[in-house]
């Protein structure tokens, strides 16, 4: 049916509906039938797209079935389309669906696009000298004012949908011949020329816009990174996750809940809100905190600004993270001093505590009023000061070790894959158990636990830790008074009082005052013998890992208790409908019916077959295949995104195409396969999906040769997904206390031991100037731009005095050394230290050059140890010596070098190392002294780049290569270029296996260089080919000349056999 009505459609719109009655979970069914299977293919096969919105069934269910979607609706070449589901039925159990279509042209309207020139915004600050900042909403709207001036507005080019000049012409001669046909005489010869320009204008129109949309996607090649690019993309992949589909299911939901416009403000404010009355001001009764309630510095402004996310929402006060990014030094001076007056008064500004609340419709669920999330867009001025505080209490937490280590919500150096660590072995592989027990895991959920927090248990928990009386006057301002408009539909109300519960969504400080009033709950927990738990923010996991049906009930009912006794009166509740339960029983008993039943406020915990924790999805039966279906669907949404941005001659080039791939699939398959026993078949099935998304966005076809695809050193396997993730994961739970207990419990064993860390005193943070350490700097993989590196840099120093390179080096017996040389190469200091982490004693290298006297420059080679500085935490090694560092006058830059590259200093600093240790009677071995692999394959991204590349053979496309060029060249070098024979097997009919010259079967090598005739006077590179290795050799080449060449013979070739048009 589809196929008929699209051959009669061919390229007109075309709009299928009906009642199908095809279960399939692409419009809302729980299971898939053959029918349903076969629509989706056809659909898919047609290219048709689906008008039904999933969520709104149109068809009522009864007390035995759930409400269906048997009506659908199908387009293609419709422009634009608006669905909806009326909600009458007219007695009927299907509802009356409304389709409107809209027809002829339109103009494509949007928001201009615009630039800031951040030079010219800090040269007009620079030019309006201000004082001190007294009034910061003033002073807002200065810098607002400012950007605005600095701001110009790009020109929109053509619309997408514009016409050329040759396409006006037709319908200018098309409009003549209709007036000239309307007079009274017939005039079957005008006739027929209308109906010939009819064609020849349908035809132009659609070169036209073909040609359009290459045109918007080579520009994707030129902006990867704009906003408008990836808007494009992410609605190419997930159309109901735009802003537009968002504003549709608003209205649908303002539409369903038949109220008025302030009638729906109220019940969200009542539903989101509440009606708690505010809580009364107290004064702090804790412990004194001189470390904590100290005035700020404008090294910690400087280094939240660092931090913060430049696509963020701006507050009410229209001043962006970007604007307060490119602030002059001066600038940020005059802030910190603002910010420390409100520290002194404990009060910050009325806008600071004034929110926009937006509310977004939360996907995959059904529109309704509870299916809403509340965005609260505040002061970015405001959050930068609430980021200063945060990161002095995420210190002093671990400092004083007062964070549980079964907490870990917003946690430096800490994640969700820590919990998923622990859920791998304990539960997913079972060890510590007997196979014949059964494990438990509980999913329990807190109804709105942000929004219901009472602020009296945030405060209490602080006079607790003892936060020091300035820090708890400022939260306990920052929580009072706070007001918001609501947002909803087309209508904003009036300020509402926020009251005394709830954190607001979206601030820097609300998940860590949160922490702060469930910190006493895993003390309780851990009471509770055989029970092992994990809080992240608001989503608690509790298991037992082995035991009798009856005692792992018993304790995780206790461990529910224990929840709803401490939640209870800091206002939290525990939902036990949206709570679940997964029970993996043993191989005997897994179809036997489970005695084990958990409640919650006196309502059964449902028992599922599979849960969701924090993104890992763990199956009951043991299998995976619901995560790896999902993979499966995204690999597949990616490979139809590569082929509608991008073709063998335009659209996105390689390098962006690969960035997709590894953004959109790796990183999804890196999330959460590592955490999964996977079988060998199931390693099988996602390394094709790795394969075939990679060969896509290369424009190489599914059958070319996976160890031809290897050798390009581009794509992983999954085994090395999980090592590269496990692997970088181990080295950042070594940088924490918790992270080390975490290992220590599972018994992984690690070799980089950093231990605990010391803050570099504040007058040498003042004094240090780091420069940002450049992505890509592999030391086989990147030899070029190490070496490019290394050339600016003895450029920068080369003619510099007050230089010191530092560098450390093993003895081999679990200590080390650390030397210091200065500019003319001559050791100026030089310790020995009980360590056996490199990064421990290079640290203690950087500490004994900043007590040089004349510091300038310092210069490292270790990557780690010039991070731990920009952030200000150290060995306690070091940070003895900066204690006893004299008061500096100028700043000292902190510079990363790439080791062993010929940068005189560093060599030297090296050669000193070890010629201390060479001193001291032992064996100059460099495979022991040498540190050069400190810095080496501990990042994700850096042991992916290591595998991928130990198998690169073939060099990618030079850069000056057109499209269609770096498609051939991929091509060719791995045999999979159009060749006769290998077209005659896909088209028998079509194509002959046959040499147009000689007569032989023509496969790519013949074509290319064994036939006899072939004539090699006009392509001389190619002229010496005479075997496979001569073949291999030039497609081993690297520069632009022989890429250039040998495409252009494998053209010429083509064009020999006839098969232009397939390449």
């Amino acid at each position: 049916l589809f196929r008929a009505a699209l051959d009669i459609a061919r390229k007109q719109p075309l709009l299928v509906v009906g009642d199908f009655n095809a279960p399939h979970p692409a419009w809302g069914y729980g299971t898939e039938s053959v029918k349903g299977r076969n629509l989706w293919t056809d659909t898919h096969e047609s290219g048709l797209s689906l008008l039904t919105d999933p969520d709104q069934p149109t068809r009522r269910g009864d007390f035995r079935h759930n409400d269906t979607t048997p009506d659908l609706a199908f387009t293609k070449h419709v422009k634009e389309v608006k669905w909806t589901n009326t909600g009458e039925d007219l007695g009927s159990d299907h509802f009356v669906v409304r389709i409107d279509a809209t027809a002829g042209p339109t103009q494509r309207k949007g928001k201009p696009c615009t630039v800031v020139e951040w030079d010219k915004f800090r040269s007009l600050l620079e030019e309006q000298h201000v004082d001190d900042i007294r009034d910061i909403e003033l002073w807002s709207d200065w810098i607002r004012t400012t950007a605005g001036h600095a701001t110009k507005v790009i020109p929109e080019d053509v619309g997408f949908d514009a016409a050329d000049s040759r396409l006006l012409h037709l319908w200018e001669a098309k409009t003549q011949l209709e007036t000239r046909l309307l007079s009274p005489k017939k005039n079957r010869s005008l006739r027929r020329r209308i109906a010939q320009l009819s064609r020849t204008i349908e035809a132009h129109a659609e070169h036209v816009c073909q040609q359009q949309w290459q045109d918007l996607c080579d520009s994707f090649d030129g902006q990867p990174n704009v906003p408008n690019t990836w808007n494009i993309i992410r609605h190419l992949l997930g159309p109901e996750g735009n802003k537009a589909a968002q504003h549709n299911r608003m209205c649908e939901i303002v539409r369903r809940s038949g109220k008025s416009e302030e009638e729906l403000i109220d019940q969200v404010r009542q539903r989101y809100l509440g009606d708690t009355p505010p809580r009364s001001p107290t004064i702090y009764a804790g412990s004194p905190n001189e470390v904590l309630d100290a005035d700020f510095t404008t090294f910690e402004v400087t280094a939240a600004i660092r931090d913060l996310k430049t696509k963020s929402a701006p507050g009410p006060d229209g001043v962006t993270n970007k604007m307060l990014r490119h602030l002059q030094h001066d600038m940020v001076d005059k802030l910190t001093a603002y910010f420390n007056r409100c520290w002194h008064n404990g009060k910050i500004p009325p806008a600071w505590k004034t929110a926009k609340v937006v509310m977004i419709p939360k996907p995959g669920k059904k529109p309704s009023i509870d299916a809403l999330r509340p965005i609260s867009l505040t002061s970015c001025v405001g959050k930068l000061m609430e980021r200063v505080v945060l990161n002095r209490l995420n210190r002093f937490m671990d400092d004083q070790a007062l964070y549980p280590h079964t907490m870990v919500g917003f946690r430096p150096h800490l994640s969700t894959q820590d919990v998923m660590l622990r859920l791998k072995h304990q539960i997913i592989d079972g060890e510590g158990c007997s196979r014949l027990d059964t494990r438990a895991v509980l999913g329990l959920d807190l109804t709105k636990a942000f929004d219901n927090i009472k602020h009296n248990a945030v405060l209490a928990g602080l006079e607790q830790l003892g936060v020091g009386a300035r820090t708890y006057a400022y939260i306990q301002d920052f929580l009072t008074n706070r007001t918001a408009r609501i947002s909803i539909g087309g209508a904003t109300s009036e300020e509402i009082p926020m009251g005394g519960r709830g954190t607001p969504q979206g601030s820097v400080l609300s998940p860590f005052l949160f922490n702060t009033a469930m910190l006493g709950l895993p003390e309780r927990l851990e009471a509770i013998d055989g029970l092992q738990h994990s809080i992240y923010a608001d989503d608690i996991t509790l298991w037992v890992a082995g035991g009798s049906d009856g005692q792992i009930q018993d304790t995780l009912q206790a461990a529910i208790g224990a929840v709803e006794d401490y939640v209870t009166p800091r206002g939290l509740a525990c939902s036990p409908q949206k709570s679940e339960l997964l029970l993996l029983k043993p191989l005997r008993a897994k179809h036997l019916p489970s005695d084990i039943e958990l409640y919650s406020r006196g309502v059964r915990i449902p028992a599922v077959k599979s849960i969701r924790v924090l993104g890992l999805r763990i199956q009951a039966d043991g299998n995976n295949y619901e995560t790896i279906n999902s993979l499966k669907t995204t690999t597949y949404q990616i490979t139809r995104l590569i082929s509608r941005i991008s073709g063998r001659r335009f659209g996105m080039r390689e390098r962006n195409l690969v960035r997709l791939v590894r953004a959109f699939v790796v990183s999804r398959m890196a999330y959460v396969l590592p955490f999964l026993r996977l079988g060998v078949a199931e390693k099988t099935k996602l390394d094709g999906l790795i394969r075939k998304s990679y060969k896509r966005a290369l424009g190489l076809p599914d059958s070319t040769s996976n160890d031809r695809f290897a050798a390009l050193g581009l794509h992983n396997t999954v085994d090395e997904i999980v090592e590269a993730q496990r692997l970088s994961q181990v080295e950042r739970l070594t940088r924490s206390a918790t992270g080390r207990h975490i290992l220590r419990s599972l018994g992984i064993r690690y070799g980089s031991q950093t231990g605990p860390k010391c803050a570099v005193p504040t007058q040498v943070r003042t004094s240090l100037l780091i420069q940002p350490i450049p992505k890509h700097m592999h030391p086989i993989h990147h030899e070029g731009r190490r070496s490019a590196r290394v050339r600016a840099l003895h450029s920068l120093l080369g003619k510099e005095r007050d230089v010191y390179y530092v560098d450390a080096a093993d003895y081999g017996t679990g200590k080390m050394v650390s030397a210091v040389v200065d500019a003319g190469g001559s050791l100026v200091a030089s310790c020995s230290i009980d360590t056996a982490d490199p990064g421990t004693a290079e640290e203690v290298a950087i500490a004994l050059a900043l007590q040089m006297r004349k510091a300038r420059f310092v210069v490292s080679d270790s990557q780690r140890a010039i991070r731990q500085f920009a952030k200000g935490r150290v060995s306690p090694q070091a940070a003895k010596i900066l204690r006893g560092h004299a008061p500096v006058t100028s700043p000292i830059k902190l510079i990363w070098t790439p080791a062993h590259s010929s940068l005189p200093g560093n060599e030297e600093a090296h050669s000193a190392a070890r010629g201390l240790i060479g001193r001291a009677g032992l064996t100059l071995d460099p495979s022991t002294t040498s540190l050069a692999g400190r810095d080496g394959l501990v990042t994700f991204r850096d042991v992916l780049d290591h595998y991928a590349g130990d198998r690169a053979r073939y060099p990618p496309a030079h850069a000056a290569l057109d499209k269609a060029s770096t498609v051939a060249w991929r091509r060719l070098q791995t045999n999979s270029y159009p060749n006769p024979s290998t077209l005659h097997k896909w088209y028998p009919d079509r194509y002959s296996p046959k040499c147009k010259l000689c007569g032989a079967n023509a496969n790519l090598r013949h074509m290319l260089w064994e036939c006899a005739r072939l004539d090699r006077s006009k392509h001389p590179k190619i002229s010496a080919v005479t075997s496979q290795e001569d073949w291999d050799a030039l497609l081993k080449a690297s520069s632009q000349e022989v890429q250039k060449a040998v495409v252009r013979w494998a053209e010429d070739a083509a064009k020999i056999q006839g098969i232009e048009a397939a390449v």
